[in-house]
């Protein structure tokens, strides 16, 4: 038996026992995620999974709508900003954040900030959140 061959059979075995283990209910694989971002204040979801629509509620305030909804509220989740653009159309550091007395997380929404490191709430043209229950 050649090494090739040996290699094969151990990928393939080794494939098998992850599929049996990591099942959509395990704790590491995403419960929901969108890509989306916003030009001219519209919200434009390009890709989603669990998430039935995004929701600009003023300059750099979103809300997420889970559908069908998550089990219970304590879940985890993170994002990610890319070309974020100050007022003046330059390059910026942007973050993503939520307050947390004055936004909802709940098991059908979550709401989330896009914050420049001035403070300041921007529009970006790309956000990702993926969240984890």
């Amino acid at each position: 038996m050649s090494l090739q061959t040996r290699l094969l059979a151990l990928c393939q075995s080794v494939a098998g026992q992850l599929r049996t283990r990591i099942t959509a209910n395990h704790p590491g694989v995403a419960k929901a995620w969108v890509c989306f971002g916003i030009s001219n204040a519209q919200v434009q979801v390009r890709r989603s999974f669990q998430v039935q629509s995004v929701t600009r509620m003023a300059r750099g305030r979103y809300r997420l709508n889970f559908v069908p909804a998550l089990p219970t509220a304590d879940y985890g989740w993170h994002a990610q900003v890319r070309d974020g653009l100050d007022r003046y159309g330059y390059p910026q550091m942007l973050q993503v954040t939520a307050r947390t007395t004055q936004d909802s997380k709940t098991a059908q929404v979550l709401d989330i900030a896009c914050v420049a490191i001035d403070g300041s709430l921007q529009d970006a043209t790309e956000i990702n959140v993926v969240i984890h229950h």
